[in-house]
């Protein structure tokens, strides 16, 4: 192994090991020196990587955000007409639902920090303007081909999003007796009826 799949190996062990640190304990009762010990990382190699843990978190949610919108641009890339492909959406909210079981309480605590850090807060919401601007260049194709009626795409996509987000906090501090994967489906079914030509 070089020394360049020996760094990314050793960064890749400090996102891992600050995720499990972070969901066990909370954000704020993390210490980088937590972090290093679990890691079995000096201090030296975690500022080597990060500048802060801030900075792992950061990065932490940037993968993870990443990644569901890599599978959101899949699905709502396809040639299926546009209702059809936000009714597939509701799988995947379901699926982000599940998988974000642990981060969201994460989530939630670091931005009641990142809020009274202008330049952190600007990092820690840009991922909802993709997904917004995705969705909205999708409801366009929508309307363009006659399934969606005329309306404003931004503001549709923004009523989406909340509706998608307000879902995933639901779930996180709802009863577990709920089927939330219908929920999602019942509630995008809903939201594009009012949409449908």
């Amino acid at each position: 192994m070089n020394q360049q799949q020996r760094s990314e190996e050793t960064r890749t062990r400090i996102i891992e090991t600050a995720f499990a640190c972070f969901a066990r304990c909370g954000y704020d009762a993390t210490g980088v020196a937590e972090i290093c010990s679990e890691a079995g990382v000096s201090k030296g190699a975690f500022y080597h990587h990060f500048s802060s843990k801030q900075a792992v978190f950061l990065e932490l949610m940037k993968r993870w955000l990443s990644g569901v919108e890599e599978e959101t641009r899949k699905l709502l890339s396809s040639t299926l007409p546009v209702p059809e492909r936000f009714m597939h959406f509701a799988g995947l909210i379901h699926g982000i639902s599940s998988d974000a079981e642990g981060r969201l309480n994460i989530v939630l605590e670091y931005y009641s920090r990142a809020s009274r850090d202008k330049y952190v807060w600007q990092e820690t919401v840009a991922p909802y303007k993709h997904f917004t601007d995705l969705i909205s260049g999708v409801i366009q194709e929508g309307i363009d081909e006659g399934s969606i009626r005329p309306v404003d795409p931004q503001n549709a996509a923004r009523a989406m999003v909340s509706l998608a987000i307000g879902i995933l906090l639901q779930g996180l501090v709802s009863s577990q007796d709920v089927d939330w994967g219908q929920v999602t489906q019942d509630s995008l079914q809903m939201f594009f009826n009012g949409l449908k030509v």
